[in-house]
């Protein structure tokens, strides 16, 4: 298989690159750069920008004042014939960089809506969807929209080039060094030292903890931290017999250890849909509750309602009465643990599988 020479504009610490650094020799030649304007990005065959590069230089330093500054390098490399994907790094399935999908080839997401069609519309109609299920006030509404006034929907001719990539269930999830530096570091250089993490089966544990998540109710955001508030709030202030634990950050392993006792995880949405606890959940051989994910499409999908996680609704109006069900007949949901188990040990870290998934994506 013929190698690819990727390079990759991102900003230091952007876990979602892990898996270039896991590839075989296909994918041993890819570099990282810290500035889109470097000349050797003309010469290579793919090259990524990832939009934390554009929001660091927009709305994080204003170095400048919208997203147009890219413009001209992005068309030199298409010129140029270079493969050109923006990788949008955002949590959520909603897309805030249609102002540039005429100039890639491809917009690269972690997930997307299972029902394209929303991107065509008004963004209010495709950013955050959840968040409308709320019962917000007019005036939380208000705040929402305005949060999402300012960018583009998907012009009708350009909807094709909107593609899920792979989701963050593809991050190194092993105790490394210097983590937080990745992708300068090289994954490669420790895989002969630390071990992939092992799957813990629902049994292999004294499982006393009922229910866990570890996290504060955020008293200023009342919109996009709803569920994590109503799922704090409820666990603090529950006083019956089932054991709920709740509270602020401890250390990894610490959090990894309290997993591994619960029976069950309640994972709400975070900024977007996929987070770091549902991944971590499995691995730890808990049951997975979390709002439905129906609505979107990802890479890998372990998110397969009723078959690896128990849906709640997006208000979290069930949650006591599914944590109650899921208790007391914790025995029937152990399939959904061993089935979201299998679906994830068949892509996690699994060179071979990504390699495929990147070539479709580039060719």
């Amino acid at each position: 298989m013929e190698s690819l020479h990727t390079r990759i504009v991102s900003e230091k610490g952007c876990r979602i690159f892990t898996p270039l650094l896991n590839g075989e020799q296909t994918l041993r030649r890819r570099d990282f750069f810290s500035d889109h304007r470097d000349d050797k990005l003309l010469t290579k065959d793919v090259v990524f920008v990832d939009t934390r590069y554009i929001l660091h230089l927009t709305d994080l330093t204003n170095k400048h004042k919208d997203n147009t500054f890219i413009i001209e390098t992005l068309h030199k490399l298409r010129a140029k014939g270079v493969k050109l994907l923006l990788f949008d790094s955002s949590d959520d399935s909603g897309c805030r960089y249609f102002d540039l999908i005429e100039h890639v080839d491809l917009i690269v997401k972690k997930q997307i809506l299972s029902d394209k069609s929303l991107y065509l519309k008004q963004p209010i109609e495709s950013q955050k969807l959840f968040v409308w299920s709320y019962g917000l006030t007019e005036e939380q509404k208000k705040g929402a929209r305005s949060s999402f006034e300012q960018f583009k929907r998907c012009p009708d001719d350009q909807l094709h080039k909107l593609r899920v990539g792979w989701d963050i269930g593809l991050v190194d999830y092993r105790f490394l060094p210097l983590q937080r530096y990745y992708p300068i570091n090289t994954v490669r250089l420790f895989n002969n030292i630390y071990e992939a993490p092992s799957f813990v089966k629902p049994k292999e544990n004294l499982r006393d903890i009922d229910s866990s998540f570890r996290g504060q109710i955020k008293d200023g955001d009342k919109k996009f931290s709803y569920q994590i508030n109503k799922l704090v709030y409820f666990f603090q202030n529950y006083s019956g017999d089932k054991n709920y634990l709740t509270g602020s950050k401890v250390s990894k392993q610490t959090y990894l250890d309290e997993l591994k006792r619960s029976k069950t995880c309640v994972s709400p949405y975070g900024w977007g849909e996929v987070c770091y606890w549902d991944f971590e959940a499995i691995i730890c051989g808990s049951l997975l509750i979390k709002p439905d994910m129906s609505h979107i499409t990802t890479w890998p999908n372990i998110y397969k309602k009723d078959e690896t996680y128990v849906p709640l609704q997006w208000d979290m109006s069930d949650l006591e009465e599914t944590l109650n069900r899921t208790l007391e007949n914790i025995t029937d949901y152990e399939p959904y643990i061993h089935n979201a188990q299998t679906i994830y040990k068949k892509h996690y870290l699994n060179a071979n599988k990504f390699i495929n998934r990147f070539r479709e994506l580039v060719q």
